[in-house]
């Protein structure tokens, strides 16, 4: 292998950000000259190369001293002018470098310099070329990827990346692993505990060398990789770094509201190599007391998330209230070795007429379930095309001159949220942004798809905002 990987992905890294690999081969430019022997050399005789200012002499001799400029009769000038004791002549290494076999080019391509080979013994045929710069050859690559639900890893084809004249070629994986991706889908209401598979994925990687008739060569395997369906902020992305042990995919305000039967759930990622964590939940009671309650404790590997029920009802909280006590708040507490990592905090509130529940894959690779208050417009829409027909000579005034082609109704709403302070403004917009929301109706959450092409996120100097959210089911009528 002629290249290395200069740069590689995190382990675990944001499929929607650019990210990938950053690859270095010195192999960048086609063949300077080249030098063929008829038959060994004689004793006595020599190469000169002349190029520029500079010059270097080969002599063959009966045994080749340490000057680093001599060549014994079996030497093979290929393999070993750059690689055995001939390296020490740094004039001629620090411009020039072997490309398969006896090819030679240059590495500068500023000192690219006309070239004279001299040579005593009839048996060296020195060989030219006028090619100044081209691409001898490309990285290709083969991308394996595995999402959540897929029983192995499923090839995403071939692409071919260039080398620059510098050596380096770049393979970006942005928005290439996300394709065929399989969103997690819990039942409503879930409270036991699950494993998430992260998308896993690796490339097999080969060298091109179209100018040599070769196909691809010496294939490498690069280690497993996770990719998360998320974008992180361009201005963050470069430097952020993923907390340890463990983290809540999620960007939401430190508190949110909640009604008792409502559906939510955290995503935990497993960011270090640990065994297990726990979850707890600590109540607060309207009598100013509190009380912590173990919820489970969750065997776990590195690179792993999971579903983490964080509903009320899910919880059974109701059950672990004391007789005469009323839970008005709750904690869910990430713990690992009796240390609270993370944590998400919910109100209880009663649930309004026009309550709402909508679930959505959040920016940071996550799930989130919001409850929002506000009341629904719903609409008929329909896709028309109108086509002119053709109209007889002999037509009367009624005759249509127009036809419907093509009818594709659809169920869209309008919905007027309620006052929503600037945290959930800025949770709430990621709504808009997203590939996969999800509605709940009728113990079922239905697929929708956000159709607002702005939502309004106050004015700086307003507290609080109501802004309209539309949208429309993920499938006709």
């Amino acid at each position: 292998m002629s290249y290395t990987l200069e740069k590689t992905p995190r382990v675990v890294d944001f499929a929607l950000n650019p990210f990938g690999f950053e690859l270095d081969s010195p192999r960048v430019k086609g063949a300077r000259f080249w030098i063929i022997f008829d038959s060994a050399p004689g004793v006595g005789t020599y190469i000169e190369i002349n190029w520029g200012n500079k010059s270097i002499r080969y002599d063959f001799v009966t045994q080749a001293d340490e000057s680093g400029t001599q060549i014994t009769a079996s030497t093979a000038l290929d393999d070993d002018i750059m690689h055995s004791e001939l390296i020490k002549n740094t004039l001629f290494n620090a411009t020039w470098e072997r490309w398969f076999g006896p090819y030679y080019y240059e590495k500068n391509i500023t000192d690219f310099l006309p070239v004279e080979i001299k040579s005593t013994s009839p048996s060296v045929i020195p060989h030219y070329s006028d090619i100044k710069f081209q691409d001898p050859l490309k990285i290709v690559s083969e991308l394996f990827v595995k999402h959540n639900g897929d029983s192995g890893f499923i090839s995403k084809g071939f692409a071919f990346h260039p080398i620059d004249y510098l050596g380096k070629a770049s393979i970006n994986l942005k928005n290439r692993i996300v394709e065929g991706f399989n969103p997690y889908l819990p039942l409503v209401g879930k409270s036991s505990f699950e494993l998430i598979n992260i998308t896993e994925y690796y490339l097999k990687l080969w060298e091109h060398h179209p100018n040599n008739g070769v196909s691809l060569v010496d294939e490498v395997t690069t280690s497993h990789y996770f990719a998360i369906f998320a974008r992180l902020p361009y201005r963050i992305f470069p430097t952020f770094t993923i907390p340890l042990p463990l983290l809540i995919l999620s960007n939401a305000h430190s508190w949110r509201e909640i009604w008792k039967d409502a559906h939510q759930e955290l995503t935990i990622l497993i960011t270090s190599d640990i065994a297990s964590f726990d979850v707890k939940a600590k109540l607060y009671f309207t009598d100013e007391t509190d009380e912590t309650i173990d919820i489970e404790t969750i065997a776990c590997a590195q690179n792993e998330s999971y579903f983490i029920p964080a509903g009320y009802n899910q919880l059974d909280i109701d059950a672990n209230t004391p007789d005469g006590k009323e839970c008005y708040r709750y904690e869910i507490l990430i713990v690992y070795e009796s240390v609270t990592i993370c944590s998400a905090s919910f109100i209880v509130v009663e649930k309004p007429d026009y309550g709402k529940v909508f679930r959505f894959l959040n920016a940071f690779g996550g799930y989130d379930a919001i409850c929002i208050k506000g009341m629904e417009n719903k609409k008929l829409k329909t896709n028309v095309v109108e086509a002119e027909t053709s109209i007889p000579l002999s037509y009367n005034a009624t005759d249509a001159a127009y036809q419907k082609r093509s009818l594709n109704p659809y169920e869209g709403f309008e919905l007027i949220l309620g006052s929503l302070t600037k945290q959930e403004l800025n949770h709430l917009k990621e709504i808009v942004d997203s590939p996969f929301v999800w509605k709940l109706e009728n113990d079922e959450f239905i697929p929708i798809v956000i159709t607002s092409d702005e939502f309004d996120l106050g004015d700086e100097l307003e507290d609080l905002s109501s802004p309209k959210l539309t949208y429309r089911y993920a499938f006709p009528c």
